[in-house]
């Protein structure tokens, strides 16, 4: 038994099942009207959005445009066309960019979206995440 969790072990180092996403959030609580924009990777293949955060990510001020994150010694850029109204409009990419690169993946259009409003004290917050999840996320080990 002990063998065989070691086995796994070391098979779940090499790597991670990883969610690359772009989440999108228009608040309106207390008053206030704020918008951010994210682009975020979660070391998961079954992320709670509402409630998980994420491994790495970086600040996109709701800009067109491309952006670097690190996770765990790898760069991963994020390109995404247009954001308007809480939405990405257009295509939203990521690609491995360092350690030899990797393949560009679609996040929009190929990937799904997650989207969620939620009443709070004198307004809402609404909630959007453009995701592709059960990518493989190299650790960094190597």
């Amino acid at each position: 038994m002990r063998l065989s969790v070691l086995a796994l072990a070391a098979v779940t180092q090499t790597a991670l099942g990883c969610t690359f996403g772009i989440a999108l959030t228009h608040s309106t609580a207390h008053g206030s009207d704020e918008v951010e924009c994210y682009a975020q990777i979660w070391e998961s293949d079954d992320v709670d959005f509402w409630n998980d955060g994420p491994a790495s990510y970086t600040n996109t001020e709701c800009q067109a445009g491309c952006y670097d994150v690190e996770h765990k010694g790898n760069t991963y850029q994020f390109c995404l066309d247009s954001v308007a109204n809480n939405r990405l409009h257009g295509d939203a990419t990521v690609q491995l960019t360092s350690n030899g690169g990797g393949d560009l993946l679609h996040i929009k259009p190929d990937g799904e979206e997650y989207h969620q409003v939620a009443n709070v004290f004198l307004g809402q917050t609404d909630y959007r995440a453009y995701y592709l999840a059960g990518t493989s996320c190299p650790d960094g080990s190597a």
